[in-house]
């Protein structure tokens, strides 16, 4: 067992103890090598979310039911205008449903690239499955009738991320939903463009939805709070596990590829295993 004073000594001259000198490299290849398990698991948990989009966008798993009567949608009385205009326009109609299609279909796409390849963190992992996850519940505890003059319908072009089918998942919007979580991560790393990018989707999504009737109003500004809230409390628990420093995190905690132990985590590595060795006494 090494003494805290030998391993600070070796690190400020470390030519004067070999075997401590290892002992730090073995550790440095030790974190590489989780790095390296953490890569693989991203890529694992988006290809799994990508066979569950595409399974979804080929056969319904959520079933039609059209059986319940009553829900009231001011929002849509006021735009009812509209949704006449695009019932009788159908191309339009199908255009502006692609373009919303689009923004959540390329914004998952390089939501991905960049979690895969930047980010050392389950934040967003936290944040996305309990959003979907809530939502699967909710719509199997509750359910809305259909709006009158639904038009969401299939234009034509397949959806990675949207399938057409008609059915009743209206509460809440994962669409507009997953492009605010898009949103919050893009402004939190700083990427301006892509920021705007996934505002404009949310305006495009929240007006393309209820004009189209694929959601009533409420489910659309309830997605964008509950998405908005689990991305803050992904970003709570990402910081407290840093806090607590335990072992787990050690392997997922957010820090840029190819980043060297700080010698000062060295350093508590080695009271932590002085204290289990303690323990174990």
């Amino acid at each position: 067992m090494y003494e805290r004073n030998q391993i600070q000594q070796h690190l400020v001259n470390p030519e004067e103890d070999l075997e401590q000198k290892s002992v730090a490299e073995a550790l440095r290849k030790q974190w590489k090598s989780s790095q390296k398990n953490f890569l693989i698991f991203k890529i694992a948990v988006m290809i799994t979310i990508l066979l569950l989009l595409l399974l979804n966008a080929v056969h319904n798993f959520i079933h039609h039911d059209s059986s319940i009567i009553c829900l009231k949608d001011i929002a849509q009385d006021w735009t009812l205008s509209l949704t006449k205009f695009l019932k009788d326009n159908k191309s339009f109609k199908n255009a502006i449903i692609i373009l919303s299609s689009a923004f959540i279909d390329i914004g998952f796409i390089i939501f991905a690239i960049r979690w895969i390849c930047l980010e050392k963190s389950l934040r967003l992992f936290i944040t996305t499955f309990p959003f979907y996850l809530f939502r699967g519940l909710f719509q199997r505890a509750f359910s809305m009738r259909f709006p009158d003059d639904f038009i969401f319908e299939n234009p034509g072009i397949f959806s990675i991320g949207v399938p057409y089918f008609k059915t009743n998942d209206f509460f809440y919007s994962g669409h507009v939903g997953l492009c605010t979580i898009f949103f919050l991560e893009f402004k939190k790393d700083k990427v301006p463009f892509l920021k705007i990018f996934s505002l404009v989707g949310i305006t495009v999504n929240f007006v393309v939805l209820l004009v189209t009737r694929g959601h009533y109003f409420i489910d659309l500004v309830i997605g964008i709070i509950i998405a908005h809230y689990l991305y803050i409390l992904g970003l709570w628990i990402e910081e407290n596990v840093k806090k607590s420093n335990n072992k787990f995190y050690e392997l997922f905690r957010a820090n840029r590829a190819n980043e060297e132990i700080p010698e000062e985590s060295i350093l508590q590595t080695f009271d932590q295993l002085d204290k289990d060795n303690s323990c174990n006494l």
